[in-house]
Parts: C-alpha cells; structure tokens; sequence
C-alpha cells in the first residue's frame, strides 16, 4: 500500500486560477498521486462563500469552493483540517467547506459541526489496509465547542484515547498535527516530548505541519516524526524566500512487515509545483540529513530553540503591553517595552500563564470579552 502526504494547500491568489478549470494541479508531482492508494493533504482554508469573517490575531483567508473538484480530480483522499484558518469565515465556512469536500468524494478530518463531530478520528479502507488518521490543531481560533463548529484541538487525553483504541483496530495510524513555531525546523523541547508521546501510545507516523518550512525527519523507537513539511501549494505576498517556496511530500509504502519512508521534495512555481533540479535535490537530502542527526541531540533541541525564541521578545512583550502595528514596530527597533515591567511583574504574568489553573482562567476571561458574552 502507498501512501503520500501533502502539506499545506492554499487555492488563494494566484494559485486560484490554477484550481478553476477543474484539472490537476500537482504538476510534476501528479503522477505520485496517482499511483499511490491514500492521498492526504492539509486543506489551510475554508472553502467557502462566506462572508462574515470571526475576529482573530492574523489574517483571516478562504479559498473558492470550485477548488474541491479539483483537489478530487488530482486524486486526494482526505483533507485534514484542524488548523488556524479553517474557521476564519465562522462556523458557516467551516460546515461550507466539510459539505463542498464530500459532494467531491474527499473525506474530511480534524472539523466538524461540534466538537465530538470534530475530534472523530478516520480510518480508511484501502487495499486491504486499515488506516487511522486522526488530525488536532494548537488551541489558536476556529476550535470547535459543544455548540459550535470548528477545528480539533490538540488534547492530549483525548488524543491518548482514542490512539489506545486505534490501535486494537488498524494497522497503521497517523497523527496529523497543525503544531510548531512557524519558520522554525525543529520541534521545541516540549512539541518533541508530545510527538514521541503519541508514538509511545499508539501513532505509527506524526506529521507537524504549520511551519512552513522544511522541518527536521526524526525515527523514533518504531515510528516517525516530520517537524514541518514546508508548504505544498500556498501563494502570499512574502513568498520570495527559499524556505516558503520548498516542501517535500511524505511517500509511506506498507508492505507486509515492512514500513518504509522517503521524502519526495519539491519547490513552488506559482502556480502550480515542480521537482526540484539535481542540485537543489542534493542539497535538500544534504540538509535533511543533518537535521535528522541534530534532532536526536537533546542539548542541540534545547540550545537550538532558546536563539530562535531570542528574537521574538520584543514581539510577545509588545503583545502583552496591547500595543499596535506602530509601537510594535517601534519596539522591534528599540526594545523598550520590557523595561516597562519590574521584576515582580514579570513574574506575575510568568505564573498568569505559566500555571495551568491561571492559564485556563485567563482563557476563559478573554474568550468571553473576544466573543462579546
């Protein structure tokens, strides 16, 4: 059995007219999806007619509903759609899009019209394999509740559950998880303790995805962890980076005893996507190599992660000061605003956050001011 899994596909922008004449998209890469038995793919936006957009931090995105046949007529599967932007035009879009991907035979997981509909893991049937796919996003907006449709939210006690079940039903399970700082190839200490945790339980293959960059590949005891497979199709404004334009598609082929794992790279043409060239390709393998080395060191992850946190300190004390894009800016520059806040205070909002009990409180408060309740 063959298995590929995509990144993030965005039919925005220019990569809009590349989805409306009902046809393949995946260009060069066509050919792996049509030979292989299971297709997923991470679908980053509602497809949708809404118009009613929920009050968020960052940009609110959809793409055309149109884009579904054509995500049919390149032969994928499953969407998975636990991430930050499939409830960006509320509830509506995200049920719009769950209706417009089953009217095209694409199955869906990760929403739903509540949260028990949204954490429903999927298991597929396809040649002879029974495949569990269960897909969560970090808690940001558009996470379902009791009432209202959304994404699936990362909960490790459900997610330990419904692995545990999983895995007296199916012979492979993957974990698809919207985790990860963006930008950043590596996972952070505590993303790499709930990765391998969820191997430990029950999950076969985890893949992050939500970085948008080419993440670190890590075998563990007997599964596999991929810290970010970078974008598959996704057009925005800042695109002019090497690091945006690649991504590689995860190939799975289960045989009787036997798992193995490559990575297929590639790089975005806009539209569309194309094989990288020989160079390019040794160097991707060149790298991925070297970070599946690094991953392993303990010292490295922890190093690794405290410089690349170093340089968002100006950007999160802005936030907690409620500052806006010209004092933000301003601070980026001239880091001032830490020194607004004394020692004791720091630590006051280091425990607001830090404690689970404060944490879920403060959540709570500011849920009810955001929603208007």
């Amino acid at each position: 059995m063959k298995i590929i899994i995509g990144g993030d596909i965005c039919p925005i922008n220019i990569n809009e007219n590349h989805f409306k004449n009902n046809q393949e998209v995946f260009c060069d890469l066509q050919n792996e999806f049509k030979q292989s038995d299971l297709n997923i793919v991470n679908l980053e936006v509602p497809l949708t007619d809404a118009t009613s957009r929920i009050l968020k931090s960052g940009p609110n995105i959809k793409g055309p509903v149109f884009a579904a046949k054509s995500l049919n007529l390149s032969n994928v599967h499953v969407v998975s759609l636990a991430n930050n932007h499939i409830g960006d035009f509320s509830s509506k879009g995200v049920l719009e899009t769950i209706d417009v991907c089953t009217a095209t035979s694409i199955k869906c997981v990760g929403a739903g019209a509540d949260l028990i509909e949204a954490r429903k893991p999927l298991i597929i049937n396809a040649a002879k394999k029974r495949i569990g796919i269960i897909s969560m996003s970090d808690t940001e907006f558009g996470i379902a509740t009791n009432t209202k449709a959304g994404v699936n939210p990362l909960d490790i006690c459900e997610a330990s559950i419904q692995l545990i079940n999983l895995k007296e039903n199916t012979d492979y399970n993957i974990v698809i998880l919207h985790e990860g700082k963006e930008h950043y190839k590596y996972p952070s200490p505590n993303l790499q303790k709930i990765c391998r945790y969820l191997c430990d339980i029950g999950a076969d293959l985890v893949v992050c995805q939500h970085s948008h960059i080419c993440g670190a590949w890590e075998s563990y005891k007997d599964s596999n962890i991929f810290y970010g497979q970078g974008n598959l199709m996704f057009d925005h404004a800042n695109r002019n980076s090497k690091n945006w334009n690649t991504g590689y598609l995860i190939k799975v082929e289960l045989e009787e005893n036997k798992v193995s794992i490559k990575q297929i790279p590639f790089k975005q043409t806009f539209p569309g996507i194309a094989k990288l060239n020989k160079e390019e390709s040794e160097d991707f393998f060149e790298e991925s190599k070297q970070m599946s080395k690094n991953v392993l060191d303990q010292n490295f992850i922890e190093e690794s992660w405290g410089k690349f946190i170093q340089k968002f300190e100006p950007l999160y004390f802005s936030v907690f000061k409620g500052y806006g894009r010209v004092l933000r800016k301003l601070n980026s520059i001239f880091p001032f605003a830490k020194f607004m806040y004394s020692k004791k205070s720091k630590a006051i909002l280091l425990n607001a956050i830090r404690s689970r009990v404060h944490r879920e409180v403060v959540i709570d408060i500011l849920e009810k001011e955001v929603n208007g309740k």
